[in-house]
């Protein structure tokens, strides 16, 4: 008789322990998608990356329309920390609002005024930009290119917040050869 007692109370033990136990990994995978799916996207604007780290806060509210911002590591140590809005509750429909240089595309150009125009550097063999550099008006970023015997160093300030940019080269002598 005990038993019969007993057996209903720990029956609703275990489901009360369980559902907090699923409850818990349902938030985590759902953490885990939300950082997979703000990856994808910034691989979308910007090709060169590896796979970006991305870390988002665990206690986002992923109801339709919420914002929050993670935080976007690539393989070249660079991070920013872009903003997400969440249109739909499924992690698949998030956007990055923030917007990310296309650094291939800054890399090409960049290549080509220095190869042919009006900076005249020959022989230039190598461009290497930041990976991960958010456009705003008065930010910066920094290439590092190998011209024949010579190093190069670029540097660029946006001048709106579309992505047009300046910049300035300086050169030296390449220390070890190319």
């Amino acid at each position: 008789m005990r038993l019969t007692l007993y057996l209903p109370l720990l029956l609703l033990c275990a489901l009360s322990i369980a559902a907090c136990t699923s409850g818990q990994k349902a938030r985590e995978a759902d953490g885990r998608d939300r950082e997979f799916w703000v990856s994808f996207k910034i691989r979308e604007v910007n090709d060169t990356l590896g796979v970006p780290h991305v870390q988002c806060p665990d206690d986002v509210d992923v109801d339709e329309g919420a914002h929050y911002r993670c935080v976007a590591k690539a393989g070249d140590g660079t991070s920013v920390a872009v903003n997400v809005v969440q249109p739909r509750r499924f992690a698949t429909g998030l956007r990055v609002s923030t917007k990310l240089l296309e650094t291939r595309k800054v890399e090409m150009r960049l290549r080509h005024d220095l190869n042919v125009g009006r900076l005249s550097e020959p022989g230039v063999v190598l461009l290497d930009c930041q990976d991960l550099v958010e456009v705003k008006k008065g930010g910066h970023f920094t290439c590092q290119g190998k011209a024949l015997f010579r190093d190069l160093t670029v540097r660029a300030t946006f001048t709106n917040d579309r992505g047009k940019f300046t910049y300035t080269v300086r050169s030296r002598p390449s220390r070890r050869g190319n």
